[in-house]
């Protein structure tokens, strides 16, 4: 792999079941664990959202045992696992800083930081809910560093991997507009993009179709690839997607959304600067489709009327 970034990741597969070099990582003082309690990351509470990464040396002062644990990749020198501290979280807390949700220090974070806990959430939250065989109920074991999990029953032993869902979001526009939903699970008065998730037997763009026009009436055309991102909340790939919309009357069918608005540049500009509307998160590939689509025309950079969302 080549990493051309500071933030890029060697995820190493090809040294996932090299016991002697994972054993090797895991003593390195230049390696880090990733404490996890009950899904919740560990940050400083310094108002800065800092990520608290901790040594081997660290995980033998709170008496943690590094013999479960899930390897991540590499970058930058050093290895990056995930450990399950959930029977010690209340202690670590208490001295190291406060676990909270991973979604709400997204914005926060650098790039390095960032794409290393989602990674983490999303192997967590797989192995977190594979302990038991899905064909036979018997306990699974750890492989290959915490990547494979393999059922114990010797007449069953059938190897589950990581697993990915994914799920479309798109931004649909006609002449000067474009089309935004706000779910009833939202707070306030959010707007996005449509999405959801790909059906079996279903290609990406038949998934776009189908799901723009349940969730809004709307037929669309010219659909285009955008970008992807992962999202593991719980455990989703978003793939991005632009379209053209054939028709205009909106017909919400889709019990999730609230509303669905056809929006101008003007409208939007003058709706998030009054607090009439917010935006999706920043880092959400959500707000990258609409701010490409809004910059585009000279009313000013999406990023700076949004404010610190």
């Amino acid at each position: 792999m080549n990493l051309n970034k500071k933030s890029d990741i060697n995820r190493h597969s090809e040294k996932r079941s090299d016991e002697t070099w994972i054993a090797e990582q895991i003593k390195n003082d230049k390696s880090y664990f990733i404490p996890v309690n009950n899904s919740l990351f560990l940050f400083k509470e310094d108002g800065n959202f800092s990520p608290v990464y901790f040594s081997i040396y660290e995980l033998n002062t709170f008496n943690i045992s590094a013999e479960e644990f899930i390897f991540l990749g590499t970058s930058n020198g050093n290895s990056y696992f995930v450990i399950d501290v959930s029977d010690e979280g209340k202690k670590i807390a208490d001295e190291k800083g406060k676990f909270i949700e991973l979604r709400k220090a997204l914005l926060h974070l650098k790039e390095l930081d960032r794409n290393i806990l989602l990674h983490a959430r999303a192997m967590f939250y797989w192995q977190s809910r594979h302990k038991y065989c899905g064909t036979c109920g018997s306990p699974t074991e750890s492989k290959e560093a915490g990547n494979l999990l393999v059922c114990t029953n010797e007449n069953c032993g059938i190897s589950h991997f990581p697993r990915t869902d994914p799920a479309i979001i798109v931004l649909v526009t006609k002449n000067d507009k474009c089309l935004l939903g706000h779910s009833k699970g939202w707070p306030g008065n959010r707007y996005s993009t449509l999405a959801g998730f790909v059906e079996p037997g279903e290609s990406l763009e038949e998934t776009v179709k189908r799901e723009v026009f349940e969730e809004s009436g709307i037929i669309v055309k010219n659909i285009k690839y955008f970008s992807s991102q992962p999202w593991p909340f719980p455990s989703s790939l978003m793939v991005g997607f632009t379209a053209e919309a054939e028709n205009e009357n909106i017909v919400i069918n889709d019990n999730e959304l609230e509303s669905v608005l056809w929006f101008s540049r003007d409208e939007i500009k003058e709706k998030l600067t009054s607090g009439e509307i917010k935006m999706p998160g920043k880092v959400s590939i959500a707000f990258k489709l609409i701010s490409r689509w809004f910059d585009d025309k000279g009313f000013g950079k999406l990023s700076e009327i949004a404010g610190n969302e």
